[in-house]
């Protein structure tokens, strides 16, 4: 009970706070810091981590996946793209060698959300899809 209310109480926080820090994306030069955590029975399952700075529409991005408890860890992987339509589309490259893989990154209200469109060619851990909220600690 004590998660589904924490989990209420940050989706209203969020929707009257980072509607506004989204609309700037549209309009200037922001970075931002967006995360996802996986716990299992109370331990660090996975971690989803995007920066985006966009300027202009142009967007310069880095995400980094953990997973496997710690034991897998996919990061360093920068992209280059443009925002439109609250959608950025690109190619990246896996820190673990899987190349020319395609995904999206949709802008929300108070969420970013990623969608792996294809899947790198060798090896890669990120996830299919997530959906990221704003990391405070680091804006």
């Amino acid at each position: 009970m004590k998660k589904v209310f924490l989990i209420l109480l940050f989706s209203i926080v969020s929707f009257f706070g980072l509607k506004e820090l989204v609309e700037t994306h549209e309009k200037n030069n922001s970075i931002t810091h967006w995360n996802k955590n996986v716990y299992i029975k109370n331990k660090l399952y996975s971690s989803f981590n995007i920066d985006l700075n966009i300027t202009n529409n142009d967007v310069i991005g880095n995400f980094c996946y953990i997973t496997h408890f710690g034991n897998r860890i996919d990061c360093d992987n920068k992209f280059k793209s443009q925002l439109k339509n609250k959608n950025i589309f690109f190619d990246f490259n896996s820190s673990f060698g899987g190349k020319n893989g395609k995904a999206v990154i949709s802008m929300n209200n108070n969420s970013i959300s990623w969608k792996l469109l294809q899947e790198p060619s060798g090896k890669f851990y990120v996830p299919k899809k997530s959906i990221l909220y704003i990391n405070k600690k680091l804006q």
